[in-house]
């Protein structure tokens, strides 16, 4: 029997759904992907299954076995359990019948969608800036991996806020990266939704960020004046305006229409060094171009936008 599972793991096969008692078989995974040239009977059998396939296993199970092959799982060599292990009410996988085998020397195939791997996540970690959140994750391996659901919470329910495709069945790592630009103050949780082909699903360990107001907690103070692109642009009705000073200071944000015309007034006080932004709602001005223009001590800078109706 064959199927492919992470590298370096153990694979153990029972003849029961819980996983009790003692095993009808244990293996190790193929890691190097090297053909072994010398090989004779058991060797034989891994030679002619699995030898130099990285990440698929191959097990010897007993003809006299009147329960089959009911439960796989795999742990990783600290001996933790992969969640998910795959199992079948009666030994049966796909057409592949476990229950006293009569598959002499030649090799089985569990289909690999029948015995899944679930995807393991090795790191999920968050990155603040001025009005952006940005996720990373890893994954060592995958199998039947859909999508990524992005979940966000501040304050009551999870909420969906985006989705990144999967990598389908792979056993190599794999990187991801998702990108919030959020207005929102305080503390912030979010957590993936990974979910399989099949529809299935599991969630991962939330992780916290905490922005503070219109300045980013944790990020080290600018060391050059800068204005931003507003985002989004075009906008209808708001759009986000970030700038950074690297000393304190009196600070202005001013919008203008074409014709040299003060709209709005944003911002007109001193402000602490650091990155800033702010929120720019233009439902009570026509759609058109826009200027908006930024001054903190001797720095002025502006730039176009664009409102869209």
């Amino acid at each position: 029997m064959e199927i492919a599972v992470p590298a370096k793991s153990f694979v153990v096969l029972y003849d029961n759904e819980l996983g009790t008692g003692r095993p009808l078989a244990a293996t190790f995974v193929e890691s190097d992907g090297t053909a072994n040239t010398i090989a004779n009977s058991y060797a034989q059998f891994y030679s002619d299954s699995v030898n130099a396939i990285a990440g698929s296993w191959g097990v010897i199970i007993p003809n006299n076995n009147a329960l089959g092959v009911r439960r796989i799982e795999a742990r990783n060599l600290s001996g933790t359990l992969f969640p998910n292990p795959a199992t079948s009410a009666n030994g049966l996988w796909g057409t592949v019948n476990t229950v006293n085998p009569a598959f002499g020397l030649t090799a089985a195939m569990i289909p690999p969608e029948l015995a899944p791997l679930p995807v393991e996540l090795a790191s999920f970690t968050a990155n603040v800036s001025v009005g952006l959140v940005t996720l990373n994750w890893m994954t060592a391996t995958e199998l039947n991996n859909r999508a990524f659901e992005v979940e966000r919470k501040t304050t009551g329910d999870w909420a969906k806020i985006g989705e990144v495709a999967g990598n389908g069945t792979t056993t190599s790592s794999t990187f991801y990266s998702f990108e919030d630009r959020t207005l929102l103050n305080g503390k912030v949780s979010y957590r993936l939704k990974q979910i399989d082909l099949d529809g299935s699903f599991s969630y991962s360990n939330p992780i916290d960020v905490v922005i503070n107001s219109n300045v980013v907690e944790g990020e080290s103070n600018p060391t050059v004046y800068n204005l931003e692109q507003n985002y989004p642009n075009p906008f209808n009705p708001s759009t986000v305006i970030r700038f950074a000073i690297p000393v304190a200071g009196e600070v202005s944000l001013s919008v203008y229409n074409t014709l040299g015309q003060k709209v709005a007034q944003l911002l007109n006080s001193t402000m602490p060094a650091g990155y800033h932004q702010v929120e720019f709602n233009a439902n009570d001005i026509p759609s058109g171009l826009y200027m908006y223009e930024v001054k903190a001590g001797e720095f002025t800078s502006t730039k176009k936008m664009l409102l869209l109706k």
